[in-house]
């Protein structure tokens, strides 16, 4: 959110043609996902393997929490192999 409007500050440029924001080249169907933090451009075709790395790393997690809940000492959680590099 932004405290002020882009209204009549924004113009419309072009519709559904390639891009470029800040040196990284956007094209129409790549999806983008921005917060407080950044953002991420993810290529169309690398999007379903993107995805299945995210649910992988909260699959992990989730694992992980499950482990630190049940007691286990966070020393024998550390060895796993990481899933992103």
């Amino acid at each position: 959110m932004s405290p002020i409007t882009g209204k009549w500050r924004i113009e419309t440029v072009s519709i559904n043609m390639r891009i470029s924001i800040c040196g990284v080249t956007v094209y129409p169907g790549d999806l983008v996902a921005a917060d407080e933090m950044g953002v991420c451009f993810v290529p169309h075709e690398a999007a379903g393997k993107v995805l299945a790395r995210a649910q992988a790393i909260a699959t992990d997690e989730r694992a992980r929490l499950a482990e630190i809940n049940g007691g286990a000492p966070i020393a024998e959680l550390a060895p796993r192999k990481p899933l992103v590099s």
